[in-house]
C-alpha cells in the first residue's frame, strides 16, 4: 500500500528546471486565479550552483501567487535520493485534477 501512495504522489510532481518552467508558463495562459494548471506549491533547493539557474522561478511564483518552500542544506541531493535520481533543484506539486493536463502538454 505504501508503494501505491508513493506512486500517486509521484504522479502529482513535476521535476526539473525546464519542466517546472514550462508548467509555470502554462499557468500564465489562463486568467483565473485558481486555474486547473496552477501548481499548489514549489519546492526549491537552496544548494543549487549557480543560483541563476533558478532565479526566474521565484519571480514567476510570486506573479502566480504560488507559495515556495526554500529547502536548506543539501536538499537537492536529498530530494533526488527520495525520488530515485541524483539531484533535484526544483519540484512542483500539482493539485489532483491537473496531472493528466500537464502530462498532455509536455508531449
Amino acid at each position: 500500500q505504501e508503494d501505491a501512495v508513493f506512486d500517486t504522489i509521484k504522479q502529482r510532481l513535476i521535476v526539473g528546471t525546464n519542466q517546472c518552467t514550462k508548467a509555470l508558463e502554462a499557468s500564465f495562459t489562463t486568467t483565473a486565479t485558481q486555474s486547473p494548471n496552477k501548481p499548489s506549491v514549489i519546492f526549491l533547493a537552496r544548494d543549487v550552483r549557480p543560483p541563476t539557474i533558478l532565479a526566474h522561478i521565484p519571480i514567476m511564483a510570486q506573479q502566480l501567487q504560488i507559495p515556495i518552500l526554500l529547502l536548506p542544506g543539501k536538499s537537492s541531493v536529498e530530494m533526488g535520493r527520495a525520488l530515485g535520481t541524483k539531484t533535484i533543484a526544483v519540484l512542483l506539486f500539482l493539485p489532483t485534477t491537473t496531472t493528466s493536463t500537464i502530462a498532455t502538454q509536455e508531449e
